[in-house]
């Protein structure tokens, strides 16, 4: 049977070949000629096609078929089947494929003359889609988006409106368009064929997705601006707090690289004020995120501001504790004590357990001393120095401390107590702990004989000439008691310390030579005139023996901290004094340009860059 159909395609097919376009049969008119080439023509088509299976061949004479003219009864049914046959003919593995087969071409031709000849067909829209279809499966995704889009605008009732649709979706997701997909998705809204609530949820999923995927897109090129843009639509598209959160996170995180931080902390504290309630763990780490950025551009106040708002809002969470200490740190630096120590006290009392509450607690007195209120000051680094007694930690600097407090609030006993555990803390010491405490065991060691100066203070020369030589021994010995304590402050090797023991101590003979100079210029009343020159007498002859000793302290402290090569205040001060009291030896206009004048340089301006903590 096969043979006979191959044999009947031969004789149609030389028939075609003798008498074709352009020729004619013997004794018959050209346009009956045309007729009935083109009728034998669709006939050896269907034969190739459904009896041969040469469906390539069989699609070129129904194309072929379809191209003559004048349009006949063969032409609609002829493109048709050779769209078919094109479509059989195709190869298997075209998805993916960026080049068109040759058989693609003729399929699409045979489509668009189809399209041409038959514009209202209802058939139309099928032939359409599979026009799309076929550039789809190639990725020429532009070509198949607009015949897919002519069956979605135009033909909204066909049933093939909503598969259209999908792969609109879909090729313009392969194609990473992101801005498209919202774009169609919003236009199939109003599509019939996506109605549906089902289908509504979808798109507006879809344009969330898109929203956010450009925005990635955008971010990964380095647009951070364009990006942030795009997050911070995504609030006003979705009900969804948690997705709207981290979207608008994202927006701040673009804004921080965008190296715009203003902008970027005030979309992290909106998001905090919007989304506390509903999305929590996100609006805490934008609100501390905002504290942060506050924070690297120097604007403290604000950063503090943050950090609170956190600890009001999000007391359980996990950046509480952070923030508040953060909190209090700032307003230490921006001067605010009152706010610091309100801070640091509620650290201390919330978070004991955490391994930073002993430094908070520790803070909480230098924030009191560093206001002048000693009192607070004192009890805190008495506190301090009980509870955390056991860690070892800062106990010689919280005991130098407290006694200094103590000292300035007339408080002597505890001043004394304080200074004298200082130093018995620092000799038990050993390592890290002993060289931290070094500079606060020599200043508890000043202190202890700023102690016993108060002790000298308070022997008065205001007495009778019979008690006046065991008065000025008492002030003596005092005095030489003092002097110890200041001179082995220098065994401590901490310079800072050790020059102002070594003005301290010269500083003292002096001060008491010049009380007795002033005591002997004014006696004490009711003194017979004998009485009053043995008094003076006395004294006078006391002043030079003190004054000397001055100067010899002086000498020796200067010598010292010279060889210490300590040039501090403390240095010039005792240069200063002995340009007074040796002026021979010291004078003073030798050593006028020891420091700098404020003309040698410009005056360096101390900029705040950076809170330690």
């Amino acid at each position: 049977m096969l043979a006979l159909y191959s044999r009947a395609s031969d004789a149609y097919g030389a028939y075609l070949a003798a008498f074709g376009p352009g020729k004619s049969a013997p004794g018959a008119a050209p346009d009956k000629t045309s007729q009935k080439t083109t009728e034998i023509r669709y006939y050896r088509a269907d034969i190739l096609c459904f009896k041969l299976g040469k469906v390539e061949a069989a699609g070129d004479e129904y194309l072929a078929v379809g191209k003559t003219a004048p349009v006949g009864k063969y032409h609609k049914d002829a493109l048709f089947n050779a769209m078919n046959a094109f479509e059989l003919a195709r190869p298997k593995d075209t998805a993916g494929r960026h080049q068109l087969y040759p058989v693609d071409k003729k399929f699409g031709e045979a489509i668009d003359l189809y399209a041409t000849l038959f514009p209202a067909d209802k058939t139309l829209v099928g032939v359409i889609f599979k026009n799309g279809q076929m550039f789809y499966d190639y990725n020429d995704f532009d070509e198949a988006i607009k015949r897919f889009g002519v069956i979605v605008t135009k033909y909204p009732d066909d049933e093939n409106a909503g598969p259209a649709g999908d792969r609109i979706l879909s090729a313009l997701n392969k194609a990473a368009d992101y801005e498209n997909i919202e774009s169609w998705a919003r236009k199939l809204k109003k599509a019939k064929a996506f109605a549906a609530r089902d289908q509504q949820d979808r798109l507006d999923r879809l344009i969330v997705e898109a929203i956010q995927k450009s925005g990635d897109k955008y971010a990964e090129a380095g647009k951070y601006v364009e990006a942030a843009g795009f997050y911070t639509r995504v609030p006003r598209e979705t009900g969804d707090a948690r997705l709207a959160a981290q979207a608008l996170t994202n927006a701040g995180v673009m804004y921080e690289k965008a190296k715009q931080p203003e902008k970027a902390a005030d979309i992290y504290l909106d998001l905090a004020e919007k989304y506390g309630d509903k999305s929590p763990d996100v609006a805490e780490k934008a609100a501390f995120a905002a504290g942060q950025v506050y924070e690297k551009v120097i604007y403290y106040d604000r950063a503090a501001k943050a950090y609170e708002l956190v600890w009001s809002r999000f007391r359980t969470g996990a950046l509480a504790a952070d923030a508040l200490y953060n909190a209090a740190v700032l307003r230490q630096a921006l001067g605010q004590n009152k706010e610091a120590i309100a801070h640091y006290a509620e650290y201390a009392k919330k978070f004991r357990e955490r391994k930073d509450a002993p430094a908070v607690a520790f803070n909480i007195g230098v924030v009191y001393e560093n206001v002048g209120d000693d009192g607070p000051a004192h009890a805190a680094f008495s506190d301090y120095a009980r509870v955390y007694r056991s860690t070892g930690k800062r106990l010689v600097e919280a005991h130098t401390r407290a006694g200094r407090t103590a000292l300035r609030l007339g408080q002597l006993k505890r001043a004394k107590e304080d200074l004298a555990a200082a130093q018995k803390i620092w000799k038990a010491a050993t390592g890290k702990d002993k060289k931290d405490g070094t500079t606060w065991a020599a200043e508890a060691r000043y202190y202890e004989g700023e102690l016993i100066f108060r002790d000298y203070e308070k022997v008065s020369l205001d007495v009778k000439p019979a008690l006046l030589e065991k008065t000025l021994k008492t002030k003596g010995k005092l005095l030489a008691e003092a002097e110890k304590v200041y001179t082995s402050v220098i065994d401590y090797q901490e310079l800072k310390w050790a020059t102002a023991a070594l003005f301290r101590v010269g500083q003292v003979y002096d001060g008491f030579a010049e009380a007795l100079a002033t005591a002997a210029q004014k006696p004490p009343r009711n003194l017979t005139p004998d009485q009053v020159q043995a008094y003076q007498d006395g004294i006078n002859a006391y002043v030079v023996e003190i004054q000397d000793k001055a100067v010899t302290l002086y000498t020796a402290g200067y010598q010292k901290a010279i060889q210490m090569q300590v040039y501090d205040d403390y240095t010039a001060k005792i240069r200063e004094a002995l340009g007074r009291l040796a002026a021979d030896k010291f004078p003073p206009e030798k050593e006028s340009r020891q420091r700098e004048r404020i003309g040698d340089r410009p005056p360096g301006l101390e900029l705040v860059t950076e809170v330690a903590r």
